[in-house]
């Protein structure tokens, strides 16, 4: 009996662990070979050469009018730097580029908004244009 339930404990592990390609664009071999690491894209929008400092902010994806709020992943960022994508929400990105939209407070209690766009390669997010962190 504990060899039956072992083994199909390893045959459900085995299954579970397979998983489809990384994303599910098209234009993505489905053999595509990722690292492990996790990619995050920080904007550093600036007013006056000077960094836009937000109390709250969400991101929209023009796409699929999907919201992302990223305001907690973004504590321990230097001042003015936030979180815009991360792979986390690589398949609702196209590859050849998707339109995002920050939208936030300023600490003055200001509306902001800056349009930015991001793809990715088929295993990670990356910036296309917009105020990226290096």
């Amino acid at each position: 009996m504990m060899k039956r339930f072992l083994s199909l404990f390893f045959v459900i592990s085995f299954i579970c662990a397979c998983e489809d390609s990384p994303t599910y664009d098209k234009d993505c071999p489905t053999d595509v070979v990722c690292t492990e690491i996790f990619v995050s894209l920080l904007l550093e929008p600036l007013e006056d050469g000077k960094p836009v400092v937000l109390t709250s902010y969400n991101i929209l994806n023009t796409r699929n009018n999907e919201r992302y709020d990223f305001t907690n992943s973004s504590q321990g960022l230097p001042e003015g730097q936030y979180v815009a994508i991360s792979d986390a929400q690589l398949n609702d990105i196209d590859k050849k580029g998707t339109l995002l939209r920050l939208r936030g407070k300023k600490t003055d209690g200001q509306d902001y908004e800056l349009e930015f766009e991001v793809g990715h390669d088929c295993c990670h997010v990356i910036p296309i244009s917009g105020p990226f962190v290096d």
